[in-house]
């Protein structure tokens, strides 16, 4: 019983640190999800624009400062034109809400 016991809290503890995982950056093209925008620049290179090419669905884009203060918030309707991003420090993060697709240039 106690073996038992014990192997469901490790299981449990297990799946509670899955969660965390961040996403894998493979393409200009994000979806939604929280990105280090350490990880964007190493990955991507210097990103200044970015734009919906989603053909039917909207996306929401956050940027936030290492004391997690918004500094830029843009909604993109589908097919968006592209727009002008602030610089990007190392500690930022970046917030994607929403079913469209942001592709960084």
């Amino acid at each position: 019983m106690k073996k038992f016991i014990a192997i469901i809290f490790i299981s449990l503890f297990l799946n509670f640190n899955i969660v965390k995982a961040n996403p894998q950056i493979s393409s200009n093209i994000l979806k939604e999800g929280v990105y280090n925008v350490n990880n964007i620049t190493n990955t991507l290179g210097n990103v200044k624009n970015v734009q919906n090419v989603s053909n039917d669905n909207s996306i929401y884009l956050i940027l936030l400062d290492q004391n997690e203060t918004v500094l830029q918030t843009i909604k993109m309707k589908p097919q968006s034109e592209t727009y002008v991003l602030n610089d990007f420090g190392k500690n930022y993060k970046l917030i994607l809400i929403g079913d469209g697709e942001a592709f960084f240039s």
